[in-house]
């Protein structure tokens, strides 16, 4: 039944956005606004309102930023913008909406204005993803929509006659016009042979065919470039070279949809460097806001209110409990607000990620599925607790806790034999957030005060070089840029906390199921204590097993509990063995394993 409720999930809950029957009712049910900020962020306001202007340096010529929309809808220079000889930049993190924010522009909020003119969109995500050439990917794509959507063949024989009809005129009385007479049939023979010689050059080709078109048709032609940001910074600058190119050359209007870190590299070091422009940020909407709606638009369809045409043909699994499922998750959504809290905050922005999270908790096997059903089905409500969505977070599809794949980060991991290190990520983040929280600089810190500091507490400069680079790699911490380290954190300058990293700080530390989901993954370094943490199913035993891993690193850090008074481990330590003997004592909140 849970593998069931899994793929009816990934239909339901993430496919349906792409069905293009129900795309507008999709887009005017689901779709939210970008740019309002959480009511549930662990974050100051202040960073998450400047999440984009923080990033140019100010070394650099920064682009002219303002958002895509407003309180009142698009904003007011988007559409002018686009009858500039230069693309319409939209800037915009992984997941935060550039899509679905295209998707709406077009069929709602400028339906008029699309209505009457040549769409073409190319996709960069998966569509190209084994293209070699990233510019004849976007030609042949052109030349295909073209085709199919507008019936205009580029290369059909009285289409290419039209579109070089003034040419042929001219080429009528040049040095062949006295054959059309004499010799016909070699002038037909030239004729072609020039044709020919237009048809090589695809690119000048496509320019002269819609140029072609959009007189003829009376239409404007608008060019959407997406889902750049799916591929390597290499290939998002070639995207903006060609984009700027065709901007300034072809008869159409362009959008371009990039991250803000690409182009700010970009700016300072790459192709962008010669060009000053105005981009339009995409913020991330509320995501309690898109999950409601998302889940509003599911129940729709598994209660028979849509088209039931888009499930695969043959399917004969009966939608009521996957009904059931999304609002009980509806219900939880709205009533607990621990879960949206903390949906909200481990998402980091990115609404990809939320809804990842809300799939992985329809299906999966670390929840007991058929209690909550029957719970359900027999009182009319079930509100799914935070342990069981954090236990569905953090192991995703494993058994075991894997912190490859884990969105939840292993804080007490360590790189050396050094027992105090177990609080060293602790430690960066407790000061990241605290001198953060001091300095006018939109969160960001000094990377090097901050090694100074860290020395201070005993550490060493490999210990805090791994330590730092992880929490970034993980998106607990941004550096100024948002460069990625590739070994050591040599390249950092300034970071600053994010909401995952607040989550991990704030919350993450003060509860049973944390420790209980990591605990095989904490290396210990006094073996009579390791070899206590067994492989073991009951919750009693759970309990123990975590009492005396927190006891460990209780431990651990009265090595420096005099040097380190940032980290909070007392009222860590204390909320939870607070949480073990609270569900020691009431069986009503038990987790099953």
């Amino acid at each position: 039944m849970q593998a069931d409720l899994q793929i009816l999930a990934d239909l339901i809950v993430e496919d349906i956005s792409r069905a293009l029957e129900l795309e507008e009712e999709f887009l005017l049910k689901c779709y939210c606004q970008s740019g309002a900020l959480s009511q549930y962020a662990l974050l100051s306001k202040s960073i998450l309102s400047h999440r984009y202007e923080a990033l140019f340096s100010d070394n650099i010529s920064h682009p002219t930023l303002a958002p895509a929309t407003t309180k009142k809808g698009l904003s007011d220079g988007l559409i002018a913008e686009s009858f500039t000889k230069r693309p319409v930049l939209i800037l915009g993190d992984v997941g935060v909406g550039k899509t679905m924010f295209f998707r709406h522009f077009i069929k709602v909020q400028a339906k008029d204005i699309f209505e009457n003119a040549i769409l073409l969109y190319i996709d960069f995500g998966i569509k190209a993803a084994f293209a070699k050439d990233v510019q004849q990917f976007a030609l042949d794509e052109i030349i295909i929509q073209l085709r199919e959507n507008y019936s205009v063949d580029i290369y059909n024989r009285q289409f290419v006659h039209a579109t070089y009809h003034g040419d042929l005129v001219r080429f009528s009385k040049g040095i062949y016009g006295d054959l059309r007479n004499n010799k016909p049939e070699l002038y037909t023979e030239k004729e072609l042979e020039f044709l020919e010689s237009k048809l090589k050059n695809t690119e000048q080709h496509l320019i002269s065919s819609l140029d072609h078109v959009a007189k003829g048709r009376k239409k404007q032609v608008v060019l959407f470039l997406d889902n750049a940001d799916q591929r390597t910074d290499e290939i998002q600058q070639q995207v903006f070279i060609m984009a700027q190119s065709v901007a300034a050359i072809w008869p159409c209007a362009v959008f371009l949809a990039l991250r803000p870190e690409t182009f700010q590299r970009s700016k300072e070091v790459g192709a962008l460097s010669a060009y000053h422009l105005k981009a339009f940020t995409v913020s991330p909407p509320r995501i309690d806001e898109v999950l409601i709606k998302r889940l509003n638009f599911g129940l729709d369809i598994t209660r028979g209110k849509l088209p039931a045409s888009l499930l695969p043909v043959g399917v004969t699994i009966n939608l009521e409990n996957v009904s059931i499922f999304l609002q009980i998750v509806k219900d939880s959504l709205t009533s607990i607000r621990d879960i949206i809290e903390c949906v909200d905050n481990l998402a980091g922005g990115n609404v990809r990620i939320a809804l990842e999270f809300i799939k992985n908790l329809i299906g999966s096997g670390h929840i007991d599925t058929q209690k909550i059903l029957a719970r359900y089905k027999s009182s009319g409500s079930y509100n799914i607790r935070l342990h069981e969505f954090l236990r569905s977070v953090t192991f995703i599809d494993s058994v075991y806790y894997d912190p490859a794949s884990s969105p939840i980060v292993n804080l007490y991991d360590i790189h050396t034999l050094d027992s105090n290190e177990h609080f060293l990520s602790l430690t960066l983040l407790s000061y990241i957030q605290q001198e953060g929280d001091k300095v006018n600089q939109h969160g960001f810190v000094s990377v090097e005060t901050m090694y100074e500091v860290i020395q201070g507490y005993g550490y060493t400069p490999d210990q805090i070089d791994f330590s730092l680079s992880r929490l970034c790699r993980k998106h607990l911490i941004e550096n100024a840029g948002r460069i990625q380290p590739l070994e050591k954190s040599i390249s950092f300058t300034s970071v600053r906390l994010t909401s995952i990293g607040a989550y991990h700080l704030f919350k993450l530390p003060y509860m049973f199921v944390y420790y209980d989901s990591i605990v095989t993954d904490i290396p210990i370094l006094i073996p009579e204590i390791q070899n206590k943490i067994l492989d073991i199913v009951d919750i009693r035993d759970r309990l123990n097993r975590a009492n005396i891993l927190i006891t460990y690193l209780d431990g651990c850090f009265k090595g420096i509990a005099s040097k380190c008074t940032i980290v909070d481990w007392g009222r860590m330590y204390s909320s939870t063995k607070g949480n073990i003997k609270n569900i020691a004592e009431n069986p009503r909140v038990n987790i099953r394993s």
